[in-house]
């Protein structure tokens, strides 16, 4: 429960943030920032991701009472839909990773994070033999799914520690 709390204290502050930064750029009528983009789509992905995490661990620790009706567990569902509503989780991460690896072509030293940058050379580096041996770009890049959600993760590390 202290766990929870914590992350759940940690993404709230984290959102409350974004949502004063967003609200800043509609205000002024400005479209907002690709790094502010970053943040939101964290946002969406972390507080869905966290909830049904924790729910899952909760429902996992109190066994079978979980099972009855009245004990709060019957609309878990609603989670999983929330993971797909309004922006898929996995096509955000899909997107904070692809445009990492586009910075990272165009300006390997502007990547500062030791962790995205591990993971961007990894998935350079598979798509790059995976092309040298007659792999298009995108079924390479597609091949790479398990280190393109590594880097996605270090990116979202990264926006969560850095957003100011």
């Amino acid at each position: 429960f202290q766990e929870n709390d914590r992350r759940l204290a940690d993404l709230d502050a984290f959102v409350h943030k974004a949502e004063l930064a967003l609200s800043a750029c509609l205000a002024e009528d400005k479209t907002p920032a690709a790094s502010l983009v970053d943040v939101i789509a964290t946002c969406k992905i972390m507080c869905v991701e966290d909830s049904i995490e924790m729910t899952h661990r909760l429902k996992q620790e109190v066994g079978s009472f979980a099972l009855m009706e009245d004990a709060g567990f019957k609309h878990m569902d609603f989670l999983q839909c929330c993971k797909f509503a309004e922006g898929d989780s996995r096509i955000l991460k899909l997107k904070l990773a692809r445009d990492r690896l586009k910075s990272f072509a165009i300006k390997p030293d502007g990547v500062t994070d030791s962790e995205e940058m591990k993971w961007c050379e990894a998935v350079s580096k598979g798509i790059a033999k995976q092309i040298g041996e007659g792999v298009n770009k995108v079924t390479a890049f597609n091949n790479e799914w398990e280190n393109v959600y590594r880097l996605a993760d270090a990116v979202m590390a990264r926006v969560m520690r850095d957003f100011k």
